[in-house]
């Protein structure tokens, strides 16, 4: 067998140089930069893309107090690298107590795209208190559209009136 072949299933990392350039890559601490490489080093993907990672596993993979790797765990959640896909408890079966994650850098299940969050986050303007959502691949007019939006009125003398008084035309009929 070549050499290639036997190390086909070696730990290791993709990082891609155009991610280093990212907002979402910018505001990560280095303790959460540790750990996102750690965690993107022990994906295989014939195991599935949900890791079981508790407090003290965090601890021991960003090499930091326990705090500090609550808050990098939290920190990836938020910048849109990791995702969570069940929260762990202090009851029940001690399989289901751990909570889990996906790296969103890889695909969730074979055969379907990575979700790649972290590519749509940006920093927060000054004054804005929460981050943006993400952005939707294809908005959907007709779900926006109220009954009043779809009503055309073919007559030749209506006429149209600003009720809001957020133009400046407001109460003069538009032709």
């Amino acid at each position: 067998m070549a050499l290639a072949t036997k190390q086909r299933d070696r730990p290791h990392a993709r990082l891609y140089a155009e991610w280093l350039h990212l907002p979402a890559w910018d505001a990560l601490s280095p303790e959460a930069i540790t750990l996102l490489v750690t965690l993107m080093a022990r994906f295989r993907p014939f195991d599935g893309n949900c890791i079981a990672l508790s407090d003290r596993q965090a601890t021991a993979l960003a090499h930091c107090s326990r705090p500090t790797a609550v808050k990098a765990v939290a920190s990836l959640v938020e910048l849109g690298w990791l995702e969570i896909e069940a929260i762990g408890s202090f009851r029940g079966a001690r399989d289901k107590r751990i909570s889990r994650y996906s790296l969103t850098c890889q695909p969730r299940y074979a055969g379907e795209p990575a979700k790649m969050t972290f590519l749509h986050w940006r920093p927060l303007a000054s004054g804005q208190k929460e981050n943006r959502k993400r952005p939707q691949s294809a908005p959907t007019r007709a779900k926006e559209q109220t009954d009043d939006d779809r009503l055309h009125i073919a007559s030749h003398d209506a006429q149209i009136v600003d009720i809001t008084g957020a133009s400046s035309n407001s109460g003069r009929p538009v032709h």
